[in-house]
């Protein structure tokens, strides 16, 4: 570190005596040859030395700083900072760090980074400063661009998010009175050959629906939007539903489906069941598919983790006698919009995101997915998962599920329907009559609260997304006005919006249950039962739900 000395000279054995001024004349022409830009200043803070890169970084001559002061030479803003950063170090004798923007006489914009140091005597007496000073503009620059890049694939994910939604929104509504309608029309005992029509374009619609959901589901994805619910569910349970969805499937091609699970797996434990289900659903669906004939096999067992006792690693597998998988397409079958063979696509159909989507929820489930195949004898996928096991008094419980039957349905309600697309009116209207209750139609929110004031109902369906006042507000309105009236109102939204999130803000905003578009009699008898037979089973009466 230089030094500033007071009349004394220093002798080397053999050499002549050199006085101070002549060791700080040495010290400075070095530091002329420096490449960064140096500076010394008194106490004070003026200036008594810069060098060559200061003055060609600055575009100044020495002699314009020389013995004037940081105070006079630098903006207000600038210069308060360099005096707190000087009476720290003088303070401390640490050193400091300063960063601040600046206007060079050559009117280009400079950032610097400064770090200052105490100079001090022979004795260790403080006599200044020194300051080495870096333009880090074209650093600051970069980040400056990275920064806005960043921002603008923000905006641009954001906006890819609401294009999602509208168009989750604008597909599903259509294809909600699409399918509604179907099943009506199925209902009223129509004539063989017309109802294989109506079957073949239910078929139609339910594929188109199955195509949308993996693009939606694949978006979030690759928008690094997936998230996953952590609620207490039963595996084994789990297993079994999704097994007995797939069932009607594999009969009509005759094939045997079977699942088992080993009783090692605890009961309840904590993850996303959907998200579960939606991985055993899809391997069942391929594997159906994929199989021409025989036994599609599925399993499930559980062992603790080695490394957390509160841990546990679920494994299943799902076995088919089908057409098999060549070794080297076994890879390349989990990346996104690939097949075994460019042909399947056309001769089964399917988008090939199935597997992309079940890999991906695998892996944020903390766990790996793998096959083992050999073609014409049939594959193995296998998949585990590691998730937590339940406290003992979960509160948050994943609600049963509903199998809605003549003897068990809930019949004769009074029913509010708030729904402003004429579709879905009549359909909603007429899947509602068929089940045994008395509907009134609200064509907004407005209608909805207005209509809600006039009379008593059991049932409210609110669609979300509607003209002058929407479903959302139309709850936050009930619920505010149910403050003052005292009975809660049993709000459950059922909406043709499906983006990750969506469920969340029905829920905030006070509705009690989410049912997506398209829907059908099981699903409505199912929420009601869900929501109307929870509260007759603890005698709870004035329920009122709300679609979307």
């Amino acid at each position: 570190m230089p030094s500033s000395h007071s009349g004394n000279s220093i002798c080397e054995p053999g050499q002549r005596t050199f006085t101070d001024a002549e060791l700080d004349q040495r010290h400075h022409a070095l530091m002329d040859q420096l490449g960064e830009c140096y500076v010394e200043s008194d106490l004070s803070g003026k200036f008594t030395f810069v060098n060559q890169a200061y003055c060609q970084t600055f575009g100044i001559s020495a002699e314009e700083r020389l013995g004037n002061s940081y105070k006079t030479i630098f903006r207000p803003d600038v210069a308060q900072a360099f005096r707190e950063a000087y009476n720290k170090v003088y303070r401390t004798g640490e050193t400091a760090k300063l960063s601040y923007s600046l206007e060079l006489k050559n009117g280009k914009q400079a950032f610097i980074e400064q770090s200052i140091s105490l100079r001090k005597d022979d004795q260790g007496k403080p006599v200044g400063f020194m300051v080495i000073i870096r333009d880090c503009f074209e650093r600051k620059q970069h980040e400056i661009e990275l920064m806005k890049a960043r921002q603008a694939a923000e905006a641009a994910s954001r906006a890819k998010s609401e294009f999602l939604a509208n168009m989750s929104h604008e597909i599903r509504t259509p294809l909600n009175g699409v399918v509604g309608m179907l099943e009506l029309a199925r209902s009223t005992n129509p004539p063989p050959e017309q109802r294989e029509f109506l079957e073949i374009a239910r078929e139609a619609a339910e594929s188109l629906l199955s195509v949308i959901n993996d693009i939606l589901d694949f978006s979030k994805i690759e928008a690094g939007r997936l998230e996953l619910e952590e609620v207490p569910f039963d595996v084994a349970e789990t297993i079994k539903r999704a097994t007995q969805i797939m069932s009607a499937s594999a009969e009509k091609k005759q094939l045997e489906l079977i699942y088992e699970f080993a009783p090692d797996i605890p009961r309840l434990l904590l993850g996303d069941p959907v998200r579960f289900k939606q991985v055993l659903l899809n391997l069942l669906s391929n594997a159906i598919k994929f199989t021409p004939h025989g036994t599609i096999r599925v399993t499930g067992h559980a062992k603790k983790a080695s490394d957390d006792n509160d841990k546990v690693v679920v494994h299943c597998s799902v076995a088919d006698s089908g057409i098999g998988i060549p070794a080297e397409k076994q890879i390349a079958i989990f990346e996104a919009f690939s097949q075994a063979d460019a042909s399947t696509t056309r001769k089964f159909g399917g988008t090939g995101l199935g597997l992309a989507i079940s890999s991906s929820i695998v892996h944020a489930m903390g766990g790996d997915i793998r096959v083992e195949s050999e073609p014409g004898i049939g594959s193995t996928f296998h998949f585990h998962v590691t998730l937590e096991a339940a406290k003992h008094g979960s509160s948050r419980m994943e609600p049963p599920a509903v199998i809605a039957s003549a003897t068990a349905a809930i019949r004769g309600l009074n029913i509010l329907l708030a729904e402003d697309n004429l579709i879905n009116q009549k359909l909603a209207v007429g899947l509602l009559t068929r089940l045994g209750h008395c509907v009134v139609v609200a064509v907004n929110g407005i209608d909805a609260l207005a209509k809600l004031k006039e009379q008593k109902f059991d049932l409210v369906f609110m669609d979300v997304q509607m003209p002058e006042m929407d479903g959302l507000a139309a709850t936050v309105a009930i619920r505010t006005q149910e403050e003052a009236t005292g009975p809660r109102t049993t709000i459950i939204a059922m909406t043709a919006h499906a983006i990750k999130g969506d469920r969340e803000l029905c829920l905030e905003a006070g509705m009690d249950d989410y049912l997506a578009k398209p829907i059908s009699s099981e699903a409505i008898n199912a929420v009601i039962q869900r929501t109307v037979g929870a509260k007759r089973h603890h005698a709870v009466n004035d329920v009122a739900v709300v679609t979307s």
